[in-house]
């Protein structure tokens, strides 16, 4: 027969252990089952790993890197000039009442120049003839044979010039420009001018002789050693390869003239 003791014993015994029991099956009943051991749930397909940071950095430094060349806008060149230089009789007579001729004459240049698209500064030096033909000069307010006229003879009269000139372009497409621009020179004289005294018999030059007892080849002191050189000029520049162009133009030179010339620009 179980004595009080004993029953109490085993009482105590089942308190205990009975809500442990219960409790651990509630907490196994909680646990979620496992995918790998549930047919019936689907797996889900693992997160790829996130591709480097620097990946992208990779492929760009990767990347053939393109190089920006800035489009030239200065030039300078050199350039070759030939012209005629022309002055006419008629032009010459209105400070004197007969010249023997006008002046037709060649001239030769070259110049260092620096460029823009619109714009171009011009350093040059040149030569240019200016003698007219020997013959009968009759002074202003003077007729012959009432007045005694000048045989003129020119020796190489000519000048050698120093010049500035301003130019202002307008492109008129990739071959073609307008050109037009002003400048100041100087130019050193050269060569020499003879007078001789003459007589004439008639109205013509042709009756004309030299005066007896008169000056002979006497030379001309009155030339100024230097005169100022005057430019205005208009043309067209042509540019059939990069680098090399032909300007035709024409203008005044305190001497009008006509002409040409070619450059070559680095």
């Amino acid at each position: 027969m179980v004595k009080r003791s004993q029953f109490a014993v085993i009482l105590l015994v089942l308190f205990v252990l009975i809500p442990n029991t219960f409790a651990q099956t509630a907490d196994t009943a909680d646990i979620p089952v496992s995918e790998s051991t549930s047919p019936d749930v689907e797996t889900a397909p693992l997160a790829e790993p996130d591709p480097s940071p620097f990946a992208e950095d990779d492929e760009q430094s990767a990347a053939p890197v393109k190089k920006v060349v800035a489009k030239k806008s200065v030039w300078y060149g050199l350039r070759l000039s030939g012209r005629g230089v022309f002055l006419p009789q008629s032009t010459i007579e209105w400070f004197v009442e007969r010249a023997s001729s006008g002046v037709s004459e060649l001239g030769y240049g070259v110049e260092l120049y620096r460029r823009t698209n619109e714009f171009e500064l011009a350093l040059g030096l040149g030569f240019d003839g200016l003698s007219p033909d020997d013959g009968i000069w009759i002074e202003k307010g003077q007729s012959i044979p009432v007045d005694q006229p000048d045989l003129v003879e020119f020796e190489d009269f000519s000048w050698f010039s120093v010049d500035l000139k301003i130019t202002w372009r307008t492109e008129l497409g990739d071959m073609l420009a307008l050109r037009y621009g002003v400048g100041l020179g100087l130019g050193i004289m050269l060569g020499d001018i003879y007078r001789s005294d003459f007589i004439c018999a008639n109205e013509s030059p042709s009756s004309c002789g030299q005066l007896p007892g008169g000056k002979v080849r006497e030379k001309e002191d009155g030339i100024p050693p230097v005169l100022p050189i005057l430019h205005a000029n208009v043309g067209l520049e042509i540019r059939p390869v990069p680098n090399f162009h032909v300007i035709i133009e024409g203008g005044l030179r305190t001497i009008p003239f006509l002409g040409a010339s070619v450059g070559y620009e680095f």
